[in-house]
């Protein structure tokens, strides 16, 4: 995604370390954010070992009565989902990876059959994702959180689907972070092609934008990125605390829409993406609305059941349906890195 002689600039050591910061949550008991993992390797609902990153290898009884629950490889992903989360709980962890015998080999000879020789690195990287994504869909492969499988490209040919979608050759995607009036930090990626060529930081804009209410100031900032990089195609500003409790996750369905409408987020130009993401949000929000309303009556059990059904299909589909990838997850897994 980036082009051979891509250039970085206008970041100073401070500026990296409070976009790094986005998704850095304060550390509790000294492990940081997603430092404890536990990986598990199973066969049909039979747990064969479990390793655990701080403690080492685990007596795969402590987990044997949980992993009952997928010894059905068609399990419903969020059933799934929640005997890892289940998981998680028992052993202490941040984020549970499950593998079923041989889907490593699964994935390899996947690989294998569609590289080419004249595949460079993007290409080889994008087919190795391809061939993980289908391994998790089969159930072979299954993360926890969640939130992480939205950073896979589904496929390689999402990948001008999404550039074509979030920037048009030429232009420019941004992030701008506020914190009490001032620039905190913000990123901004020029396309050139079928990629990125110029990676700037915030240096460039601090002294367009000054101390105060910066959304009045919005159209010289945008007007500030096209006279130095290129026309927006997409920007993201918002509040420091609000971007960070989004990206961070956790937040509530709709909680863009509320951000958006309070103007914590503005998102600018308005594009289909934008609209999109705002409308999937509501309907989230929406229909966790509706769930915990049938939880509350029990003549709706069946209504839940359709709902939990609903929701999940939704989710599936929000991070992919325009992209092929979930912009939220991919940008707070790399900045995690």
């Amino acid at each position: 995604m980036l082009t051979a002689d891509v250039r970085f600039e206008g970041f100073s050591t401070e500026d990296w370390t409070r976009l790094l910061g986005l998704v850095q949550s304060r550390p509790t008991s000294g492990a940081g954010l997603m430092r404890r993992g536990v990986l598990v390797l199973h066969d049909m609902g039979e747990v064969l070992k479990v390793v655990h990153t701080g403690c080492g290898r685990t007596d795969p009884a402590r987990l044997a009565y949980l992993w009952k629950r997928t010894e059905n490889p068609q399990s419903s992903p969020s059933a799934r989902a929640r005997t890892l989360a289940s998981v998680a709980a028992a052993v202490g962890a941040d984020w549970v990876l499950a593998m079923r015998v041989g889907a490593f080999d699964d994935v390899m000879e996947r690989f294998g059959a569609r590289a080419r020789r004249e595949d460079d690195l993007t290409a080889q990287t994008l087919k190795m994702a391809e061939c993980v994504c289908e391994v998790i869909d089969e159930g072979g492969l299954d993360l926890w959180p969640t939130r992480i499988r939205g950073a896979f490209v589904r496929t390689s040919r999402w990948t001008s689907t999404a550039l074509d979608a979030l920037c048009a050759d030429g232009h420019v995607v941004a992030l701008g972070v506020f914190d009490r009036g001032s620039l905190h930090t913000a990123v901004l990626a020029r396309r050139r092609g079928p990629a990125f060529d110029l990676i700037a930081g915030p240096q460039a804009l601090r002294a367009v934008v000054p101390s105060g209410d910066w959304r009045p100031r919005l159209p010289v900032l945008s007007q500030a990125i096209a006279e130095r990089m290129g026309p927006l195609s997409l920007g993201c500003f918002g509040e420091l605390s609000t971007v960070r409790a989004l990206l961070l996750g956790g937040a509530p369905p709709g909680s863009l829409v509320r951000a958006v409408v309070a103007r914590d987020i503005v998102l600018a130009p308005p594009t289909m993406i934008a609209g999109a993401a705002l409308g999937m949000d509501a309907v989230m929000a929406v229909l966790g609305g509706l769930r915990k309303a049938s939880e509350r009556v029990g003549v709706l059990v069946g209504a839940l059941r359709w709902l939990d059904a609903a929701v999940e299909r939704i989710a599936g589909q929000a991070g992919v349906l325009s992209l092929g990838l979930d912009p939220v997850s991919a940008l707070r897994v790399l900045l995690a890195r």
